[in-house]
């Protein structure tokens, strides 16, 4: 890679290290947005989790003296 490197003109060699900034810096962002949806669908389901079943809003009869 440094031998094809040395070939290239300064100005190309600058647009070659631009390009992957560019792209590494894209390729953090989507990293860091995947991260935080996982973070947070964690948090939601956790919480979700925590609250415990849902009251009923219908009233069953006890079944008694059987």
């Amino acid at each position: 890679m440094e031998i094809g490197l040395q070939k290239l003109s300064e100005a190309e060699t600058l647009e070659l290290v631009r390009k992957r900034k560019r792209g590494n810096t894209i390729l953090m962002v989507v990293l860091l947005v995947f991260v935080a949806a996982v973070f947070a669908s964690s948090f939601v389901h956790l919480r979700k989790e925590s609250r415990g079943p849902v009251p009923s809003t219908v009233q069953r009869s006890a079944i008694t003296n059987q």
